[in-house]
């Protein structure tokens, strides 16, 4: 399992939703290699329960790689920042098809 630092969140309007995009330093945190990566990620289990195996009500979407974004910053739809509570920062799990938003701050 591979995790980030603590990432700023920035909702901008365009955003597709169920699409994040980070930048491809952090990518790289988490062993991401390409531009755009499918994962199942989720908002709403508890951090323990992701690392036992279980997600609660994943959402389908992908993690785009961007030299656009800003180090250190996590950009995604305001619909899916309000779904996940909206949190100020977070932290990424990831371990290969599962994502996890670990909010840090609301």
């Amino acid at each position: 399992m591979k995790k980030t630092g603590t990432l700023a969140i920035e909702t901008l309007a365009a955003m597709p939703r169920a699409t994040l995009r980070i930048h491809p330093n952090v990518g790289f945190e988490l062993g991401m290699m390409t531009t755009q990566h499918a994962v199942h990620w989720d908002v709403h289990g508890t951090l323990q329960a992701f690392l036992e195996g279980h997600t609660s009500n994943p959402v389908a979407g992908s993690v785009q790689l961007l030299n656009e974004c800003p180090q250190e910053t996590l950009q995604m739809a305001p619909s899916d920042w309000k779904n996940a509570g909206m949190p100020r920062q977070a932290v990424l799990l990831f371990d290969g098809d599962r994502l996890f938003l670990h909010p840090l701050s609301s």
